[in-house]
């Protein structure tokens, strides 16, 4: 994972035609993942000095085409105007920044968290295919004839969490391993820990990994931060997570 400002020129583009002209996205400070044939970024804090302002916005740059854009995902809406069908849930991510975020197959993962007010706890995924629509779903392409349509637009999903899940906290790095997201302290508040939480990527219930204790052959587990570096290295046989 590492840390991008954005252009502020992003263009919106299909694999074989540009679809609408350049528009102005602020540079910004976000994580940036690669899913083959694409980069994706989500959120992030605008770059200001006076004014921090959270976004929930999503881009992609294509690798063939080394052009950003924005890419519109779908919103869930009743009869009545309310937000996810009716149920008064919320259809997609809130805005945040130092956010924890990756990718695991074909899903961009989202947790955790700061939106401006308080540390969050959510976690969320997008589906995204590698040619995800650049507008709404069912908007003819130009240029492909009168029946040619976009793909459908990508729709975020709130994923249901189980287990011991960690506290609400920001500037924690997850680190994805044979099915696995790890994540170890980050910024809690009063409830900074160093402990090591544990996703299972199949269930997405968390666990607590506990150390092997200094008594038995163990080493003392790192101080508590924010803000870090985390890797995994190691085989099936033998691994593990290095924290900087």
């Amino acid at each position: 994972m590492v840390q991008s400002y954005l252009p502020t020129g992003i263009l919106v583009a299909s694999k074989d035609d540009v679809i609408s002209s350049c528009c102005t996205v602020p540079p910004r400070c976000m994580p940036i993942h690669c899913m083959q044939p694409h980069l994706q970024g989500y959120s992030g804090d605008l770059d200001s000095n006076s004014t921090l302002q959270n976004k929930n916005d999503l881009h992609q740059c294509s690798f063939d085409r080394g052009q950003w854009r924005n890419i519109i995902t779908a919103t869930a809406t009743a009869d009545d105007g309310s937000s996810n069908g009716g149920t008064g849930a919320p259809s997609r991510p809130r805005p945040r920044s130092a956010h924890s975020s990756f990718a695991h197959g074909s899903h961009l993962y989202v947790f955790g968290g700061f939106d401006g007010q308080e540390r969050l706890s959510d976690m969320w995924r997008i589906k995204l295919a590698s040619s995800t629509s650049a507008g709404p779903g069912g908007k003819a392409a130009a240029g492909r004839g009168p029946t040619a349509t976009l793909p459908p637009a990508p729709r975020w999903e709130m994923v249901t969490q189980g287990g011991t899940l960690p506290p609400s906290c920001c500037h924690s790095p997850p680190v994805v391993a044979d099915g696995i997201m790890y994540v170890f302290s980050g910024h809690s508040g009063k409830e900074t820990s160093n402990r090591v939480f544990a996703m299972d990527l199949q269930t997405h219930c968390w666990a607590v990994l506990a150390p092997c204790h200094p008594l038995n052959g163990g080493a003392l587990a790192p101080a508590r931060r924010f803000g870090h570096s985390m890797i995994h290295h190691g085989s099936e046989r033998e691994s593990a997570l290095w924290v900087s």
